[in-house]
């Protein structure tokens, strides 16, 4: 077996073409005839050596990608929640955004509650009609830019809406000049 250990196709391993007589040893020496079951037994050694080496070397590595692998497991499935939350509907079919602006529309009516309540001047008519346009308009500007992206809503029926408060229309609270 020891012989087998040094020879491919009939050549002794390290040695093209030469003679098995005159192989060299792995650390750089000639080797004899006779030596061979020692270099062979020595050349084995270094062989599990090296190999133990790589062995380890892949194991950290392998251990370095699982971990890579974990962390972007992880950071795909707090995505697709995140994705999920933004897409999700809310209550009865309102999604987070029309939420948060309620809650906007809250926090500021509550703020003009406490400016009356401490004495500061409160909004005037015009204050408040040019206030709920601008609202409006953000509202449409919202919607707009999210039926871009895909989501749709659906739209109030046209007779129950109130009309613009600066149209002129029976509900903007102007008096007809008419007898």
């Amino acid at each position: 077996k020891a012989e087998g250990v040094g020879r491919a196709r009939g050549r002794a391993v390290g040695s093209l073409g030469s003679s098995g007589a005159e192989r060299r040893h792995p650390r750089g020496g000639r080797m004899v005839r006779g030596d061979a079951p020692a270099a062979a037994a020595g050349e084995v050694d270094e062989v599990h050596r090296y190999l133990r080496l790589q062995v380890a070397k892949w194991k950290n590595t392998v251990a370095e990608v699982e971990e890579l692998l974990d962390g972007c497991a992880k950071t795909d499935e707090k995505l697709s929640d995140l994705v999920d939350r933004c897409r999700a509907c809310v209550g009865n079919g309102r999604s987070d955004l029309e939420s948060g602006q309620e809650a906007i529309i809250r926090s500021r009516m509550t703020r003009s509650t406490h400016t009356y309540d401490t004495g500061i001047k409160s909004k005037s008519r015009e204050e408040r009609r040019i206030e709920l346009l601008e609202l409006r308009h953000e509202l449409a500007k919202v919607t707009s830019e999210l039926e871009g992206q895909g989501m749709s809503f659906e739209e109030a029926p046209k007779s129950g809406r109130r009309q613009d408060p600066g149209s002129g229309g029976p509900s903007s609270g102007k008096r007809s000049t008419r007898p």
